[in-house]
């Protein structure tokens, strides 16, 4: 399978004015990173057979743009906002064997152009994204990686997206890109759009 971790977009900074950390929201170059990941991701072709964030505001924020590239399904994911690895492992592991039953396939061949070659690609795997938070991101990058939450020196800036193959294990995974703001904006083409 293919696993997208992003990072949460820019976010209103912490104190008074947001006493529950849960609720601070994307500020307006938060909103825009993430309509132009969104924008960046669909250039590329990229859809997910699903999408996953954690419930926290800023997170669920940075994955409504994102919606249409899994079929404007959204799954909050608990996992996603502790530090836990492998409870955030344990989680997308359940998400990626719901994915593979008929029924997920078949919602997502629809949303890859209903193609007999589109389903059958979606048969050999599954292509998860997970919204999520620092310094548990890296941490569960770096657990996937090398089987060890700090075994990898790995740190995410905002809206940055790192893209893994393999099993949603420790060590299990390997890593196919990690992109920063700055390399998906350049994504998105030399006239700023798609």
């Amino acid at each position: 399978m293919e696993l997208y971790l992003i990072r949460h977009a820019q976010a209103a900074e912490r104190g008074a004015r947001y006493p529950d950390d849960t609720l601070r929201p994307l500020v307006a170059k938060g909103e825009a990173q993430a309509v132009l990941l969104a924008e960046a991701l669909t250039r590329q072709g990229v859809y997910f057979t699903r999408l996953a964030t954690s419930p926290w505001l800023r997170a669920r924020q940075t994955a409504e743009p994102l919606r249409v590239l899994a079929g404007g399904e959204l799954v909050l994911l608990d996992a996603l906002a502790q530090g836990d690895p492998t409870e955030s492992a344990a989680a997308l592991r359940a998400l990626a064997a719901e994915s593979r039953s008929s029924a997920a396939l078949q919602r997502a061949s629809g949303r890859a152009g209903a193609s007999g070659a589109a389903a059958a690609e979606l048969m050999k795997g599954v292509r998860l994204a997970a919204i999520g938070h620092e310094p548990w991101l890296s941490m569960l990058a770096s657990w996937l990686l090398s089987g060890r939450t700090h075994g990898v020196a790995v740190t995410f800036r905002k809206a940055a997206v790192m893209t893994l193959a393999g099993e949603p294990r420790a060590g299990g995974m390997s890593l196919l890109s990690f992109l920063p703001m700055r390399v998906v904006k350049a994504l998105r083409g030399p006239d700023g759009g798609s």
